[in-house]
C-alpha cells in the first residue's frame, strides 16, 4: 500500500520509527578495502555516476510546464544568457530576440 504524506516532518516520523539504529554492511578480506580503512585511516566511495540506480544521487524531478508561461521564466533565461554566453551583448536586441527565440523552442518541447 502506498501512503501519502503532506509534508516532510511526517516522513522523518516515519523513517525515526522504522529505520533501525545501526545497518552493517558486510565484505570479505579479499579487497585491500578493509585494511586501508583501519591501518591507513582511508576509505574510498564509488563515483556518483558510476552507481547503477539513478535515483541513489538524485531523486526524479517533476517540473511543472506551466512554469514556462510565468514572466519570471524569460528573465531568468536572460540572466542566464548573460552569466553563460560572455560574448553575447549584455543590453541589446539582439540578445532579447535570442532569449525569445530560445523560450519558443523549449516551449514546444519542454522535455
Amino acid at each position: 500500500m502506498r501512503k501519502v504524506f503532506k509534508n516532510f516532518s511526517e516522513i522523518e516520523d516515519e523513517v525515526r520509527a522504522k529505520v533501525p539504529k545501526t545497518i552493517y554492511k558486510y565484505r570479505g578480506w579479499k579487497t585491500n578495502f578493509h585494511k586501508d580503512i583501519l591501518l591507513n585511516n582511508t576509505i574510498w566511495f564509488a563515483h556518483p555516476k558510476s552507481l547503477n540506480d539513478p535515483n541513489d544521487i538524485r531523486a526524479p524531478y517533476q517540473f511543472d510546464y506551466e512554469e514556462l508561461n510565468n514572466p519570471l521564466f524569460a528573465v531568468t533565461l536572460r540572466q542566464y544568457a548573460k552569466i553563460n554566453f560572455k560574448d553575447a551583448p549584455l543590453d541589446s536586441k539582439e540578445l532579447d530576440e535570442l532569449c525569445e527565440n530560445q523560450l519558443e523552442i523549449i516551449k514546444k518541447d519542454p522535455k
